[in-house]
């Protein structure tokens, strides 16, 4: 190893340093590395003459390893304790050199190894530790050397001045009594030094105090100085981390002030300097393509400093402080997230300032065309759509031919506001057709201005109108007004949006729609009267309806329950008399008759020719199917009717020719007319017991009118153009909102058409949906075309199967 150091008969130091240098790359130990300063210190130490070379001698003292005895034990002859002889004992504070390598004795697992005892020659072998824990030899270095040192002649120091400090305490007391003469004198001479040699002994106990701490220093760095190879590897390797994310994070910030600098003249403008901002929908667009682009770096650049951060499980040292910036950087490319976010939404909130201001005037435009031209609106809507849909282009060009003072970028963000990508028929019939709601009650008059305009009648809280024409400003009472069409009876006129003194008048409202909400289907209705003749069609769940006129009530009188007994059976309950569209169940007066006197039942009308059927008693009952009749020659007055007991029909006198009376109409007793439900209690919806048929007789014990509540009827047209009357009730019938919840996961579709289509992607159970288009159907599926809102993907989904199942809610 000499040799290879470069050395013949010695090695110059410079050349020693070198060798150093390249040491660690050679065995593979970076821990031996140190720079400059370090190395040529290092040869120093080697040359112990001093004379810059390294002589033989000098180089193996390198490897010479020595131990100093902490705690006696013995000396043996051989490696392996079981079979070795003592020949001697090594006590503390004793020098050995090592004589060979440190090795293991098997039979006792402890490490042994054989030495010299400087002091004295004696060679043999000694334990370094035992297998209980006891330690014998520590490893002797010049620095645990010169501890030793100092830490010996520090003690025999201290014991020194303690002597001292107690020979004066001990001639002090003997001295106590003598207080004239010289050993008086010598008393005050004595106490002189008790002073100090207690400052001597003070100043030893400092230093023993600096070595201590010395000591404990040394300790710190020679730690430092064995893991500073580690410190300097994590280092490197914390510098290579850093300045990749570093550069990556640079590059997110660079695409963050990009898109701010984009938006920055924009969001600069202020007050109408944003609507004359001339380039607003180029910004917008700009924007929202940079935004989704910078927010997949940033999201890369999180996902490698996270995996970074999460590979790093050093709690201290330069990879622990790496980790800390790296953290530090996460937060940072998060800032720059949510600015860009920030920067998207303040130009989208500008650009709707921009775009609600053209919208009012763009949309009061094309509704003054539609009733100019006294077209309906879905001709509106063919004459403008290609593919059943207006292209923005195709509507821009219409909105600039309108002269409304718009730019094409002003018009371009009208157009994205009534629906992004291509414009379906639902969201520009939105667009065009404008509702109010009542808020307080207000004239609707004939004319535009008020001084002019007679009243029509009264506006009622809640109706809704249509607007016509307008919102029209009147400059000299500072009002806003428009021409509507009331919902309710079709009342046509002009309403104030809002008073000189600020009352609100109307609220501007959505069109009113509504939809299916029961698996049992609804009549639609061709009069407004509730179930009156065939309806026009059933409706199924999650059809969507266009309200045309309504809402409006249609009253009903009060229905008669009561609570009886059926003769037939004796089963006892309540049934309906009387419904609320006037259908009569059963009826009362002259139908059922109760025999007051024996009588008898015979097959015919007249009583000379006629044979007996049965005899009735007193309490017997039978229904009337036919009179009375009163028979002439007798005088009697006779009816067809049939028991109720067991259902024998004949002929019964009522009354005898002197006006005996054998039967008379039971007050109590009402006989079905119509097969009615006989139920557990009052209530209409109550558990049915059994069904009463025409001809049954009921006793009637209680009755009770049921009092209706009013139908709410609205005129609706369905997808496919039918037109009708609906009930509105809770769990049927409910306003339609465009938004969708998933109820079971299905694929949304490229087509309405399911054969042949392309999957967009899955729509998963609860994501909401926006509705774009529909619904139709199709195959018997309820389809409509929606944008996801997770991600806006846009295509056909289902609705309701032909099965019935529902996928959206």
């Amino acid at each position: 190893l000499f040799q290879e150091a470069g050395g013949g008969k010695s090695i110059a130091e410079a050349d020693f340093v070198t060798y150093l240098e390249k040491l660690p790359e050679v065995i593979g130990h970076p821990e031996v590395e140190f720079n400059e300063e370090r190395r040529t210190a290092l040869a120093k130490l080697v040359d112990a003459d001093g004379d810059q070379q390294i002589s033989l001698a000098e180089f193996k003292a390198i490897f010479q390893l020595k131990f100093v005895c902490v705690t006696g034990i013995s000396m043996t002859d051989v490696l392996q304790v079981s079979v070795s002889k003592t020949t001697g004992k090594v006590e503390p504070g004793e020098v050995m050199e090592a004589l060979g390598p440190i090795a293991k004795d098997e039979a006792t697992g402890m490490e042994r190894v054989e030495v010299k005892v400087l002091s004295s020659g004696k060679q043999g072998f000694v334990t370094l530790k035992g297998n209980q824990g006891t330690k014998f030899l520590q490893e002797s270095s010049p620095f645990s050397d010169f501890c030793t040192s100092l830490d010996k002649t520090l003690e025999e120091r201290t014991a020194a001045v303690r002597k001292v400090i107690t020979f004066i305490q001990q001639k002090g007391n003997e001295l106590t009594a003598h207080n004239t003469g010289p050993l008086q004198e010598a008393k005050a001479e004595i106490n002189k030094l008790r002073p100090k040699a207690q400052a001597h002994a003070a100043e030893l106990q400092k230093l023993k105090s600096k070595v201590a701490a010395a000591k404990k220093d040394f300790a710190k760095a020679e730690a430092a100085e064995k893991t500073a190879h580690i410190e300097a590897k994590e280092r490197k390797e914390a510098e290579a981390i850093l300045k990749e994310c570093n550069g990556q994070v640079d590059a997110a910030e660079a695409n963050s002030n990009q898109i701010s600098s984009s938006a920055e003249a924009l969001l600069a403008s202020k007050g109408e300097d944003v609507l004359k901002f001339a380039t607003p929908s180029s910004v917008l667009e700009e924007v929202e393509k940079m935004v989704p682009e910078a927010a997949s770096v940033c999201n890369k650049v999180k996902t490698q400093l996270m995996e970074e951060i999460k590979k790093i499980k050093a709690a201290k040292g330069p990879l622990a402080e790496a980790k800390k910036e790296l953290t530090k950087l996460t937060g940072k490319v998060e800032s720059f997230l949510k600015k860009n976010a920030h920067t998207l939404q303040a130009v989208k909130a500008a650009c709707k300032s921009i775009s609600e201001a053209g919208a009012v005037k763009a949309s009061a435009a094309l509704r003054a065309e539609v009733h100019q031209k006294g077209m309906t609106f879905d001709a509106f809507f063919a004459e403008l759509a290609e593919g059943g849909s207006i292209k923005h282009e195709a509507l821009c060009k219409r909105l600039l031919s309108l002269d409304l003072g718009l730019s094409e970028e002003h018009a371009k963000l009208v157009c994205r506001k009534v629906e992004a990508g291509s414009i379906g028929k639902r969201a520009f019939q939105a667009f065009v057709q404008r509702y109010y709601t009542v808020t307080t009650a207000i004239a609707i008059t004939t004319e535009f201005e008020i001084s002019k305009a007679k009243t029509i009648r009264k506006a009622e809280v809640e109706e809704m109108f249509e607007v016509l024409e307008g919102p029209k400003s009147d400059e000299k009472l500072s009002l806003t007004r428009v021409r509507g069409r009331s919902l309710a009876d079709g009342t046509e006129g002009w309403l104030s949006i809002k008073g000189n003194q600020g009352s609100l008048f109307l609220k501007e409202a959505e069109k009113p729609f509504y939809s299916i909400s029961s698996r049992d289907e609804v009549r639609l209705d061709a009069d407004f009267k509730v179930g009156e003749g065939e309806p026009v069609r059933m409706l199924k769940y999650g059809e969507v309806l266009e309200m045309l006129e309504g809402p409006r009530k249609e009253t009903f009188p009060p229905g008669l329950r009561a609570r009886g007994k059926a003769t037939s059976d004796d089963a006892v309950g309540w049934f309906s008399i009387r419904d609320r569209q006037g259908t009569v169940f059963a009826e009362a007066e002259g139908k059922i008759y109760a025999c007051v006197s024996t009588v008898a039942m015979t097959d015919t009308f007249e009583i000379k020719d006629c044979q007996v059927v049965k005899k009735l008693v007193v309490g017997d009952l039978f229904a009337v199917e036919e009179g009375p009749v009163k028979q002439e020659e007798s005088g009697v007055t006779r009816v067809k009717g049939k028991t109720l007991s067991d259902e024998k029909v004949g002929w019964i006198t009522i009354t005898g020719n002197a006006g005996t009376t054998f039967a008379s109409a039971s007050k109590t007793h009402y006989a079905i007319v119509k097969e009615v439900k006989l139920q557990k209690t009052v209530a209409a919806n109550s558990e049915v017991l059994k069904t009463l048929a025409p001809g049954e007789a009921v006793q009637v014990s209680e009755t009770k009118e049921e009092a209706q509540q009013p139908s709410i009827r609205v005129r609706v047209r369905t997808t496919d153009g039918a037109t009708g009357w609906i009930t509105v009730l809770a769990g049927h019938v409910k306003r339609w909102t465009s938004v969708y919840k998933c109820l079971v996961a299905t694929p949304m579709q490229s087509t309405c058409k399911v054969e042949g289509a392309e999957t967009v992607r899955e729509i998963a159970a609860n994501e909401i949906l926006q509705l774009l288009d529909g619904p139709v159907e199709e195959a018997g599926d309820l389809r409509m075309r929606a944008q996801a809102k997770s991600d806006s993907a846009e295509g056909w989904v289902t609705i309701r199967d032909s099965s019935g199942k529902r996928y959206m809610s």
